[in-house]
């Protein structure tokens, strides 16, 4: 009857978090766009924890982030202001806490009640992984993901096993990095796209080119991997625009399609507002799928009166 809601980023969620607790998914953006609304879909993304909410079976929503000890004094753009906010205005939920201190204190004084994600690796795997431990964001994927048919997403250290390459008979590389290096080339095609993960590279210069690339490889029934260095914003861009290109989807709709095969997936803001202008150019040209959620208009929150602080009784010596 205890939802626990843990809204910091999901590579903080990955190296520590309470037992059974929901990372929120909240992309900078949502936020911007919205006034600071984020939707329950992105509050709790498991569909059976959010219907369980809405039917009114949590007699108890505590939220927390790092280190907050006074909600009043927090920043507005936070993600726990945001959450605790958002939530009221879309549920009715009889008791709403957050965690004075965090994740931070609660971590101190009870390390054993967390779970981390050398505790999961341990769980998961009865043999060495084939991403360790400290594979970027975390997360131990050992295959890429096929995000459409055909079209698999990766990072480096898949393009860099041909085991798996030829495992998921992929013929076609699309390198989206300026430093990974293209380990095979003599039996696959690659292409490459030499630019930064940064504020000001220019990507969506690239999309046209992708796409003729992977509808090369598709048009004779081969595979591809799309990959950058960890597989979480350059590549993810592309496979974006190309979702959009070729199945008309909205932005979000394919951001959360995409999500949902490959959770850990972060493009930078820089990208996301060239997704953005790219999807505008599309509605020109056709309908796009689904309503965006960053549509609709919402009033600024206000600070919050109902929500109460939970703090844990701290051992004594």
């Amino acid at each position: 009857q205890v939802l626990l809601l843990d809204s910091r980023p999901f590579m903080k969620f990955n190296e520590g978090h309470l037992p059974e607790a929901t990372n929120i998914h909240c992309p900078p953006i949502l936020k911007r766009r919205s006034n600071g609304f984020i939707p329950l879909v992105n509050i709790v993304p498991c569909e059976a924890k959010r219907n369980r909410l809405v039917a009114g079976e949590y007699k108890l929503v505590v939220a927390y982030d790092q280190d907050t000890s006074e909600l009043t004094n927090a920043n507005k753009d936070s993600n726990l202001y945001s959450v605790l906010n958002s939530l009221t205005q879309q549920v009715t939920v009889p008791s709403l806490y957050y965690i004075i201190g965090g994740y931070q204190v609660f971590e101190e004084f009870y390390p054993s009640l967390c779970v981390s994600q050398t505790i999961l690796s341990n769980l998961i795997f009865t043999q060495p992984p084939l991403l360790t431990i400290s594979s970027p964001r975390g997360e131990c994927l050992s295959e890429p993901v096929e995000i459409f048919p055909h079209i698999f997403l990766g990072d480096s250290g898949h393009a860099s096993q041909k085991d798996i390459l030829d495992k998921l008979n992929i013929k076609g590389v699309l390198n989206v990095s300026s430093q990974c290096a293209n380990h095979f080339p003599n039996d696959y095609e690659y292409m490459t796209i030499r630019v930064s993960d940064n504020s000001t590279a220019d990507l969506s210069s690239w999309f046209e080119p992708s796409f003729n690339f992977i509808e090369s490889m598709i048009e004779n029934d081969c595979n591809v991997l799309v990959h950058c260095h960890a597989g979480v914003s350059r590549s993810v861009t592309i496979c974006l625009a190309y979702l959009m290109f070729k199945s008309h989807l909205s932005l979000d709709l394919a951001y959360e399609h995409i999500r949902a095969r490959r959770s850990i997936i972060d493009p930078n803001l820089n990208f996301m507002q060239q997704l953005r202008k790219y999807e505008s150019e599309l509605l020109g040209a056709h309908s796009l799928k689904g309503c965006s959620l960053l549509e609709r208009s919402f009033t600024s929150p206000g600070t919050p009166t109902t929500i109460k602080t939970f703090k844990f009784p701290t051992p004594t010596p």
